[in-house]
């Protein structure tokens, strides 16, 4: 009724009782390999220091933020025709025009058609239904222009999310807790800085980055436990 976590579980994949056996060193670095990759460490709490993309059930976080920033309202509708393509990139720098820059995104595919999904025309309530991607790209999109417009302020699709408590620990009295990433330029630029992303990516957003987020993937990333906070 509450949304509050009664109980968390952590169910590895290996033997707990090496632990009570005087475990060697051998033996430990047998079973636990040491890894800079938090995905791929055993002996991490996942539900506290998972590093996870939101996936669509960032969706409804996207879709109040913006009703509570006047970008829609809730009878807002939007048409749905599979694709999206971004508004405010010059065609002549886009891949399909030989540019460098992607534009156009996509639903998932139809099974049955093997197209791109497409809805029609949708509101919020519908948007969120049916988990409609290009409705979502296209807030993406808006944040990005009403930030760009804003220059020098912080992006207003932050702003919303930190709202939820993305970004910030939640206090659960666990250790190592991790503290989710909201991207922004610095957190962009300490990703290429660490050679996280591809090759030549520029060290400061842009808009592919924020239209990425709406939807729940690209750089944003959470924990399990701060969705359920949220």
């Amino acid at each position: 009724d509450t949304g509050e976590v009664l109980a968390m579980a952590s169910y590895p994949n290996f033997d707990n009782r090496w632990f009570n056996a005087g475990i060697t060193s051998e033996k430990f670095n047998q079973l636990f390999p040491k890894t800079d990759d938090p995905d791929q460490s055993i002996l991490v709490n996942r539900a506290v220091q998972g590093n996870y993309n939101l996936g669509s059930t960032i969706k409804p976080f996207v879709a109040w933020s913006a009703m509570h920033a006047g970008l829609i309202t809730a009878n807002t509708v939007w048409n749905d025709q599979g694709t999206y393509t971004l508004q405010s990139i010059d065609p002549s720098d886009c891949q399909q025009n030989g540019g460098i820059a992607r534009c156009i995104f996509k639903n998932a595919t139809n099974r049955n058609t093997l197209l791109p999904s497409s809805y029609g025309p949708v509101t919020v309530s519908d948007a969120l239904a049916v988990s409609s991607d290009t409705f979502f790209y296209s807030l993406g999109e808006r944040f990005w222009m009403l930030s760009e417009d804003l220059a020098g302020q912080e992006s207003l699709l932050k702003t919303n999310l930190e709202r939820f408590g993305f970004g910030s620990k939640t206090g659960v009295q666990l250790p190592f807790e991790w503290k989710g990433r909201i991207p922004d330029d610095a957190v962009k630029k300490a990703l290429v800085d660490k050679g996280v992303l591809a090759k030549g990516e520029v060290p400061r957003l842009v808009v592919g980055d924020n239209v990425q987020v709406a939807i729940g993937q690209g750089l944003m990333a959470a924990t399990p436990v701060q969705l359920a906070d949220a």
